[in-house]
């Protein structure tokens, strides 16, 4: 690992933010949510899949109830 990424994951692993998944019935986003989750970097909210989930995970990180969401596996974003 580079230096550049030793000190990203140490910052990331200090802060450890929650950061919502809302395509989780993709194996590939599971993969990435349970490998953010065993590295100590993010704290994953896995939010079952919905027409509305890309919106819902969106007003939970406008609310303050999450600090970023990954998506684009499944739905353009």
């Amino acid at each position: 690992m580079t230096a550049f990424l030793e000190r990203l994951h140490v910052r990331a692993a200090t802060i450890c933010p929650r950061i919502v998944y809302p395509e989780s019935d993709d194996p590939r986003v599971r993969a990435a949510a349970s490998q953010v989750e065993r590295l100590g970097i993010a704290r994953p909210v896995r939010w079952p899949p919905s027409e509305s989930a890309l919106v819902q995970a969106a007003d939970m990180v406008a609310a303050g109830d999450a600090d970023g969401f990954v998506a684009g596996a499944v739905h353009l974003t």
